[in-house]
């Protein structure tokens, strides 16, 4: 199994007093100034998975290791999380072959596999022999470091993700096309949290890096990052020359699953400008690209938004059928974001046609969801304002 929390946490803390360059006796005299002094033996037990750290000395860590409490809670959470739900077995492989998996789960949706492989190949990195593609162990291990920020990126962690992204930029160890990538990675966490101007520099940024060296495997990516700054800032027509150009990239590569993303992107535009045949044109060529993966990430969202073309429509039981489907894809990818969307347009569909039980079971999983559902989801938003069952009768 990969490894547990306690372990992986504990790993975590020892990276981030490394990084400080602190030894665990400098952590003890810096911990004077706190109520809950911290011991040389305390600290070596909890990095070393021996022992939980309080609450209250996770803090006084976050503040002499100078890293926001925020991102050790959603680092805590990311691991606690994945003990509960269970992780690959990443004992025995190596760096590489844990770097190949966990990319391999992100890009079919898995992302909580991706997570557990991505996070244990950074603990190897530094140790491990030069993998292609790296021109060194400081390269090697700071790429590392970024794998496990996009990892919990695509989990909905992205105060952790930020600060990991920003440490792997900081080491000035990253080449041309990693620093264009990071760059990349950094515009989507700043977007997600509604800092828009910041995002558009780090897209724009990793655009013009990216054209200018070889980075076609992450040009894809890169455009698709710009084009969700864009849509972000309300400037769709930006978004849609943007989404052309990663559908081109992506084809350029023979990346299907790619091209059904950047294609169900476009969808997502055309349906802003209400041009809906367009949208729903664009929606099933995205699923048709998405067959040989029935339980992709990509293909729940095909059919959230199909289901609201058919909702447009009238079809409300093929719009039910396809948010059902796109529930149950996210259920088995446990991916408590993407469900919570594909129940959230089931529940506004029930309030609306005033089907009352079902509204409530509806509601009901959508609250016990919502814990874990970063608080700058739209859908989020939008559920805790929404009236509920009970205003329509």
């Amino acid at each position: 199994m990969a490894e547990s929390c306690d372990k992986a946490f504990g790993r975590y803390l020892r990276t981030l007093r490394e990084r400080r360059r602190l030894t665990l006796d400098d952590v003890n005299s810096l911990s004077h100034t706190f109520p809950d002094r911290i011991s040389k033996g305390y600290l070596s037990r909890c990095e070393n998975g021996h022992q939980k750290p309080a609450f209250s000395k996770v803090i006084a860590l976050s503040r002499i290791y100078e890293v926001p409490a925020d991102v050790l809670v959603e680092r805590m959470e990311l691991d606690l999380e994945l003990d509960r739900v269970g992780g690959p077995d990443t004992e025995g492989l190596s760096h590489s072959e844990l770097i190949d998996a966990g990319r391999n789960a992100l890009d079919e949706g898995q992302a909580w596999q991706g997570y557990a492989y991505l996070r244990d190949a950074a603990v190897l990195a530094p140790t491990a022999p030069i993998r292609a593609g790296f021109r060194d162990a400081f390269e090697q291990i700071a790429v590392s470091q970024q794998n496990v920020g996009t990892a919990a990126r695509a989990l909905g962690r992205h105060r952790f993700a930020l600060y990991e992204f920003l440490y792997s930029e900081s080491t000035g160890a990253l080449g041309p096309v990693f620093h264009a990538l990071v760059l990349e990675r950094l515009a989507c966490c700043y977007r997600f949290l509604k800092d828009l101007a910041t995002a558009e520099e780090h897209a724009n940024r990793a655009v013009e890096e990216a054209e200018s060296c070889d980075a076609g495997a992450y040009l894809g990516s890169i455009y698709t990052t710009r084009a969700r700054v864009a849509l972000a800032q309300s400037d769709v027509q930006l978004a849609i020359t943007f989404y052309q150009k990663a559908y081109g990239a992506h084809r350029s590569l023979g990346h299907e699953i790619d091209c059904a993303r950047a294609l169900n992107n476009l969808a997502q535009c055309y349906f802003e400008q209400k041009r809906y045949g367009a949208a729903r044109k664009s929606a099933e060529a995205s699923l048709s690209l998405t067959t040989a993966r029935p339980k992709s990430r990509i293909r729940a969202l095909s059919l959230i938004l199909l289901g609201e073309l058919s909702e447009m429509r009238r079809q409300s039981s093929v719009a039910e059928n396809h948010w059902k489907a796109a529930s149950a894809i996210a259920k088995e990818l446990n991916d408590k974001e993407l469900r919570f969307r594909a129940e959230f347009a089931r529940y506004k569909r029930a309030v609306q046609s005033e089907e009352h039980a079902i509204a409530r079971a509806i509601r009901r999983r959508l609250i016990k969801l919502a814990s874990w559902i970063p608080k700058e989801l739209d859908e989020l938003q939008e559920f805790r304002s929404f009236p509920s069952e009970t205003s329509h009768r």
